[in-house]
C-alpha cells in the first residue's frame, strides 16, 4: 500500500491472564493447543499491491504464519490460527508484514508488531475420565 500504513495487532489473548488446559481446544506432545486471532486494519491511501506474510513467535519459535495475505483500503480483518505452548510463560510476539513486501509510511521493524506476555499455567495432557 503506497504510503499506507497497517494498524498495530489486537491480540484476542489476554497478556498475563493464565491461560488453564481446561480452556485448551487439545493437546500435543505435553503442549496446550489454543486458538489464536488477531486483527488487523489498512489505515493507509491504497490496499495492499502485493500479498503479504503475517508471523506469530513464541520468543524465536515460529508457532504460526499466514501467507497470500491481501487488505484493501479502511478494511479491518481478523485472522484465525492455532498456538500449541507448553506450561509457563511465553512472550508472543506477531509481526503484520513481516518480509516488509508492502510499502508502508512506517518501515521500520517494530511498526507493525506487538508483544504481549501469557501464561500457561497447569499441565497440558489430555485428562482420562475415571
Amino acid at each position: 500500500m503506497a504510503n499506507g500504513q497497517l494498524r498495530l495487532p489486537v491480540f484476542h489473548f489476554r497478556p498475563l491472564l493464565p491461560y488453564r488446559p481446561s480452556q485448551a481446544n487439545g493437546f500435543s506432545e505435553g503442549k496446550c493447543v489454543f486458538n489464536a486471532s488477531y486483527d488487523m486494519e489498512n489505515l493507509g491511501k491504497a490496499g495492499s499491491s502485493v500479498p503479504f506474510t503475517n508471523l506469530l513467535f513464541d520468543g524465536e519459535r515460529k508457532l504460526a504464519e499466514q501467507t497470500g495475505l491481501s487488505i484493501n483500503v479502511g478494511e479491518a480483518r481478523q485472522i484465525n490460527s492455532q498456538v500449541a505452548l507448553q506450561p509457563g510463560t511465553h512472550l508472543l510476539k506477531l509481526q503484520l508484514d513481516a518480509e516488509q513486501k508492502v510499502d508502508e509510511a512506517n518501515e521500520t521493524a517494530d511498526s507493525n508488531s506487538k508483544t504481549i506476555p501469557v501464561l500457561v499455567d497447569g499441565q497440558c495432557a489430555a485428562q482420562t475420565r475415571k
